[in-house]
């Protein structure tokens, strides 16, 4: 511990006078070096007694200056793999991208040179936004990404610079396997979080979870409605005595005229549209 205390007869002879007055200078130190560069501490966690016993809640060991000005605070776990996985209990890394609606439908996003893979969660935003309140207004609107997931799987600095690069992406909505912390984990946090950021958790936890079951729904969907439309060209080949493979590639032509060339959740209603319509047009019901 980095530590110019003069340490006097009194003190030294009176552990409780002694800790807070180390626990001061530390606490000064650590100010002083985080307004000159990085400063990367490890400390150990212990466990919290009540009623002189074993509570089963966990905090860090660290002075409460530490976690104020830490820009990243990460609690290691142990994992199913040789690398500990880690607990985003605090992050500052993030990017804030400020969108300008232009007269043209375009927009103009500062910074520029976002990954693109934190686009795709800015267009995101972006929609979400638009359904909610409307247009951007002219003077623009600020969407806030999180670099790093609540969970980092394998947290090791490989990992974590492949985060802040983007060539991992974390979707705090739509969050990858293993990057949403467990019921054990969350248990351990409870002693580092207040009772605000517990219930901001479970409820980030829990849209999280309900995000995952509307794109888990939307793809089961999608797959029926696909199914659907194979039933209807295969059924509508039949009908006309033509070979279903030279129908089906007809009927993707007039798809590709229209400038759908693979089905998604956002084009199939139209997809079934123009099948039914390209049906209906070559098909004479009986």
């Amino acid at each position: 511990m980095l530590c110019s205390l003069p340490l006097t007869n009194q003190i030294s002879r009176a552990p409780g006078l002694k800790w807070g007055e180390i626990k001061k200078q530390a606490e000064s130190d650590a100010l002083l070096l985080a307004g000159v560069g990085g400063l990367i501490l490890a400390v150990h966690t212990k466990e919290q007694w009540k009623n002189n016993k074993p509570s089963g809640i966990h905090t860090h060991a660290a002075f409460d200056t530490y976690d104020k000005i830490s820009a990243l605070n990460l609690w290691l776990v142990s994992s199913s793999s040789d690398v500990p996985a880690g607990l985003t209990i605090k992050t500052r890394l993030s990017v804030h991208p400020v969108v300008t609606p232009n007269e043209d439908g375009t927009y103009d996003i500062v910074p520029d040179g976002i990954p693109s893979g934190y686009m795709e969660i800015l267009d995101r935003k972006i929609q979400e936004y638009e359904e909610k309140w409307g247009e951007i207004p002219s003077y623009g609107e600020t969407f806030p990404i999180r670099l790093l997931p609540r969970r980092i799987p394998a947290c090791d600095w490989h990992h974590i610079r492949g985060y802040l690069s983007g060539k991992l992406v974390a979707d705090w909505s739509n969050p990858q396997p293993g990057e949403t912390p467990d019921e054990h984990e969350l248990a351990l946090m409870r002693g580092v979080l207040t009772e605000d950021q517990q219930r901001a958790l479970k409820l980030s936890l829990m849209e999280a979870e309900q995000a995952k079951q509307a794109k888990q729904q939307a793809e089961t969907d999608l797959k029926a409605q696909v199914e659907e439309l194979r039933t209807m060209v295969a059924h509508a080949a039949e009908a006309l005595g033509e070979d279903p493979s030279d129908f089906k590639g007809r009927v993707m032509a007039h798809l590709a005229e229209h400038g759908i060339t693979g089905f998604n959740t956002d084009n199939i209603e139209q997809g079934l549209e123009l099948v039914t319509s390209y049906i209906d047009a070559h098909v004479t019901p009986a």
